[in-house]
């Protein structure tokens, strides 16, 4: 099975579809194969239902929505979670200002939020829901977690 994307003038996914090997034996037969369906007036790129974030393998795999970059062949999402996330053009992947931490060797799962209004992660050894529950910090000064 091989996976093509459909994509607008800004470069947005909004398709997404499975053709058989038969139909799509390279990417070239995919998208004649696409056109012959949907019109020869639309865009195709093909994608991969599963990837290793390669640049090979065009990063991530596309969804509805994401984008298309044609120059660095890659597919990511258009915009970060928050305003403070940037996009590693590395990895077509957002990373927020400062790194999460590590999960500590041996310990529970612990669960981990972005606190963006302070640029930083919070963490909730009790996995306790809403974030006024969350009463440790990440300071990356010296990498230690400290009461809130």
């Amino acid at each position: 099975m091989k996976y093509f994307c459909e994509y607008d003038s800004n470069n947005i996914i909004t398709k997404r579809i499975v053709l058989s090997d038969s139909d799509a034996p390279n990417e070239a037969a995919g998208i004649a194969k696409c056109k012959e369906i949907y019109g020869n007036d639309t865009n195709w790129v093909e994608t991969f239902r599963q990837n290793d974030g390669s640049p090979a393998q065009r990063y991530n795999a596309a969804s509805t929505g994401f984008k298309w970059d044609s120059n660095a062949q890659a597919f990511y999402f258009p915009t970060g979670p928050y305003p403070s996330w940037t996009l590693n053009t590395s990895t077509y992947k957002w990373e927020a200002p400062v790194a999460q931490p590590p999960y500590p060797e041996g310990s529970p799962c612990m669960d981990y939020i972005w606190d963006e209004p302070n640029l930083r992660w919070l963490r909730d050894p009790t996995l306790a829901d809403g974030i006024e529950n969350y009463d440790e910090y990440w300071d990356p000064n010296d990498s230690t977690w400290k009461a809130i």
